[in-house]
């Protein structure tokens, strides 16, 4: 999967060939000379270009079957981490997953002890996961950043096979002061705006007071001015997320941009009663 997505990144951007080495062998953190050995192979890779990050993809894997809740062996593994990280002069990166449905991270309490920085990785509607900093020892707590996950093919369909495909993580903004991320029902109503939008809108524009006297007769936001704050919110919401932009009048397409010359949607906003158009 991961040398999948790198292909796919290789596509994007044309055919760039990443400094990054992957690694698809057995890996055993709780075995000392497996640690020299990966030591060992990134000084001997820093010698044309300074390794200066290591992912372990998962904690799990590279575990040799080490019971994930005895405190004393997952020590030893991330001692074993902090040599590599020291001897070799790069960040380590441990990806490890939560219990099934819960946000509690499994296994020992020695694996978030022994972590300078905690990150969490959550979905936040289909196709949209949010990164955020849950604990870290000399940065601050809260930042976040989302991603979009954007399927790219990276085999052209055959006579004999399917096209083959993957994703790739697009960015669509950062909360650098920690601010309060959207609640589940403003992503919800964003994807039923967007919507509606699509279908509304003619070359990617419409107008303001069109779409919220549309979006409360299709009941994604509330009559009055409640409405009209809900619509802020949720346009506010898209913004971030990279799929349409807005003004007083007008709401537009990221892909069309606010100086269109091509006209608005034949649905004036002559043709609906007063609005509460508040910015």
């Amino acid at each position: 999967m991961t040398k999948k997505r790198f292909r796919a990144l290789q596509r994007i951007h044309e055919n760039v060939e990443p400094p990054i080495a992957v690694c698809s062998g057995p890996i055993n953190l709780a075995n000392a000379e497996d640690a020299k050995k990966i030591i060992d192979t990134a000084k001997e890779m820093s010698s044309t270009l300074p390794v200066k990050l290591i992912v372990v993809d998962t904690l799990n894997r590279a575990s040799g079957g080490v019971d994930e809740n005895a405190a004393g062996p997952m020590g030893l593994i991330f001692n074993q981490l902090s040599r590599i990280a020291e001897e070799v002069g790069a960040g380590v990166i441990v990806l490890h997953h939560n219990t099934q449905g819960k946000t509690k991270m499994r296994g020992s309490s020695a694996v978030p002890a022994s972590a300078d920085v905690l990150m969490s990785l959550e979905k936040r509607s289909d196709d949209i996961r949010e990164a955020k900093i849950t604990a870290a020892n000399d940065i601050p707590e809260g930042q976040s950043f989302r991603f979009r996950l954007r399927q790219v093919e990276i085999t052209p369909r055959t006579a004999d096979a399917d096209a083959e495909h993957t994703v790739v993580m697009d960015a669509i903004g950062s909360d650098q002061k920690g601010d309060a991320v959207a609640s589940q029902a403003v992503l919800n109503r964003a994807a039923e705006l967007l919507q509606l939008f699509d279908r509304l809108n003619e070359a990617g524009r419409f107008g303001r007071a069109a779409l919220l006297s549309a979006a409360r007769d299709h009941q994604i936001v509330s009559e009055g001015k409640s409405g009209s704050e809900q619509l802020r919110v949720t346009l506010k919401e898209l913004k971030r997320q990279g799929r349409l932009d807005y003004s007083h009048q007008d709401i537009w397409s990221l892909q069309t941009g606010p100086m269109s010359n091509v006209p608005i949607s034949s649905l004036k906003e002559g043709d609906f009663g007063p609005m509460d158009l508040d910015q």
